[in-house]
């Protein structure tokens, strides 16, 4: 991934963040604590710093009771439009991403999930880093 590309930086990260394995992971907690490398300081501070203190609900349950694996692949974020939206500027981009989380089970697949997913960084030294996940 080149760390001088935006949107490269944005789409890794929504993969990583939004890509969860209820075999393995015990919240989507845990898909942000792999996603740290792609995020600037403060909010990989902020991750580390404040894990959930309740459980993750009923829908992560219900997931974990059928052995669900959410995947996010390669052509399951794509940049979005939308009008108005920031500028990039040489320290500061913005990205709109629809996401689609591929659901499997050993039964099956189970439908898809789909969401938009505002992602907001920063340039420093070492290239784009994220500052912000917001679903919308």
């Amino acid at each position: 991934m080149d760390r001088e590309d935006p949107d490269a930086v944005a789409e890794a990260a929504a993969r990583i963040w939004y890509s969860w394995d209820t075999t393995v992971d015990l919240s989507p907690y845990d898909a942000r604590l792999r996603a740290v490398p792609l995020l600037d300081e403060a909010l990989s501070a902020s991750i580390r710093s404040y894990p959930p203190i309740t459980g993750p609900g009923a829908d992560w349950l219900d997931l974990t009771a059928k052995n669900a694996r959410l995947i996010v692949g390669d052509d399951d974020v794509q940049l979005a439009s939308e009008t108005g939206g920031p500028v990039d500027t040489d320290t500061s981009a913005s990205r709109l991403l629809t996401v689609t989380q591929r659901v499997s089970t050993p039964d099956g697949p189970l439908p898809d999930r789909g969401m938009v997913v505002a992602v907001v960084m920063v340039h420093g030294p070492d290239g784009w880093r994220v500052s912000k996940v917001v679903p919308r």
